[in-house]
């Protein structure tokens, strides 16, 4: 299927990144149930010790860039890589204090993004040599990652490229390069995306279902993310969320021939996903299950874009459960 109007489809997607139940879909070569997965030990830990909006912001020097990062937890380093737009203080307080109770949760702006300095790269492959960098800059030999949207295409190029540095990866909302069945973002989202600024319904609306109990949880969720009241990322500007959208034209154009490349991942991939997500319909999700080959596949219902923010305690485990095995 040809993909209708790319560019300008892709615009919206790409200003913003974009449980309790779930559903897991697999296809046969992965049946895997929940209840398969081995549940991790979780140490006892105190509020105090686990507080996402209190963590410092530090930085690091690699190859003439100065990243700014935090780290939360202790135990197998777990990066995770942002939506277009996103910065250190877009995640959810509440689902990263949950992926520290078992790992050393590491936030990064990436290359020219808020307060990391220098220019944003205009391709994906470079965004992810960049995040190869600071990575590196860390002493980290190995990691596991989570990419949100933009992110999980980095994730994904990582994985790639790096496979003796990346060991496992999560695909949170993303979606595969040059997706020849891709279903594009729908015309809602796109009329709140291109706004300059966007208040709290803009983000509900985005990143949540149109459902009651999915505008509540949405809005705890925008709470706790305002809870943060030090070390406050600037905006993203607009030259490099621009940057960011032109290198993702070229990932859905698949220039660098990535699709062809995702059968190559040998890396165990958690994908997920919600069921109403306006910015990349969940059969997005399904070809980048149906091309991994070692790829497994999480529905979650009355949920949407931003999924893991509007129920981080059930997927925070999920993702515990999925990164502890071997």
């Amino acid at each position: 299927m040809q993909i209708f109007n790319l560019r300008k489809s892709l615009l919206a997607f790409f200003v913003v990144g974009i449980l309790a139940s779930f559903m897991i879909v697999n296809a046969p070569k992965n049946q895997v149930s929940a209840t398969d997965i081995p549940r991790p030990f979780v140490k006892n830990v105190t509020k105090n010790q686990l507080s996402a909006t209190d963590i410092p912001t530090l930085y690091v020097k690699s190859d003439g860039h100065n990243f700014a990062y935090r780290i939360l937890g202790t135990g197998r380093p777990l990066l995770l890589i942002q939506r277009l737009r996103g910065t250190m203080d877009d995640w959810d307080p509440l689902f990263l204090e949950r992926l520290a109770q078992n790992h050393q949760v590491i936030l990064f702006n990436n290359t020219g993004i808020s307060s990391s300095n220098g220019k944003v790269a205009s391709t994906i492959t470079d965004m992810a040599v960049d995040a190869e960098h600071f990575i590196k800059a860390l002493g980290y030999e190995q990691v596991d990652i989570l990419g949100w949207s933009l992110g999980g295409m980095v994730a994904q190029t990582m994985a790639i490229k790096y496979p003796k540095l990346i060991r496992r990866v999560v695909l949170v909302a993303s979606t595969a390069p040059g997706n020849p069945e891709f279903v594009p973002v729908s015309q809602a989202f796109k009329d709140i995306a291109v706004k300059e600024n966007y208040t709290d319904e803009d983000h509900l609306k985005m990143f949540f279902a149109n459902s009651s109990n999915s505008r509540k949880l949405g809005l705890e969720s925008l709470q706790r993310i305002k809870k943060r009241t030090t070390d406050i990322e600037p905006l993203v500007n607009t030259d490099s969320w621009k940057t960011q959208f032109s290198a993702a034209i070229g990932w859905f154009e698949n220039k660098e021939n990535y699709f062809n490349k995702l059968k190559l991942i040998q890396q165990p991939i958690l994908i997920a996903t919600g069921r109403y997500d306006i910015a990349l319909p969940i059969q997005n999700s399904y070809v980048l299950e149906r091309e991994i080959p070692q790829a497994q596949l999480m529905i979650y219902p009355d949920s949407a874009h931003g999924f893991h923010h509007q129920l981080p305690i059930e997927f925070g485990d999920a993702v515990n459960n999925f990164l502890v095995q071997k």
